[in-house]
């Protein structure tokens, strides 16, 4: 018998499915500042530091910018995709 293991989503869409509901519908760009370090969104998302980076660096294609704490999405309807 082998033990299932609980889908989690990929850390791109970690970030994507947790931070979409903060835009509003129809809303086509927008941007926040964390409020906390990027280890600690890590750790919220139940990711590694390393994998959130990854993960940023994978969602540059889809028009997400990040510079420190700040976050700028060029295409949130991109993002929902995601």
């Amino acid at each position: 018998m082998t033990k299932s293991q609980p889908c989690v989503p990929a850390p791109p869409s970690a970030f994507a499915i947790r931070t979409r509901s903060f835009f509003e519908e129809g809303e086509k760009a927008a941007s926040l500042r964390l409020p906390f370090p990027k280890d600690l969104l890590a750790r919220k998302l139940g990711l590694a530091p390393e994998a959130l980076s990854r993960a940023f660096s994978t969602l540059k294609t889809a028009g997400v910018t990040v510079r420190g704490r700040a976050i700028a999405i060029s295409n949130v309807d991109v993002l929902r995709q995601v």
